[in-house]
């Protein structure tokens, strides 16, 4: 095939570009919601010597939690382009 897609690969590549977008708006809205993401210096997610930085991970862990449940309350832009209503915040928390 020399690196040709099929049209069947094509629309499949193009469907899920569109889907990686909006999968992406969450980090952007958590960088604006949670100031405590946004930083001058470069976060790494894996240290020098291989190994996760735990601190950043809990921070993640728990700024998505937060994030989440405000979603409940208010949607977003993931919500509103798949046209989804967000669970309600007991749900959320029951999953």
């Amino acid at each position: 095939m020399g690196g040709r897609l099929t049209d069947g690969a094509y629309a499949e590549k193009q469907a899920m570009n569109s889907l990686q977008m909006s999968v992406e708006w969450p980090y952007g809205d958590v960088v604006v919601l949670f100031h405590v993401m946004q930083s001058k210096y470069e976060k790494k997610y894996f240290l020098s010597n291989g190994l996760l930085n735990m601190t950043l991970h809990w921070q993640f862990c728990v700024v998505f939690f937060i994030y989440n449940c405000y979603v409940c309350f208010n949607g977003n832009k993931l919500t509103k382009f798949f046209d989804l209503a967000p669970p309600s915040l007991e749900e959320y928390l029951t999953m």
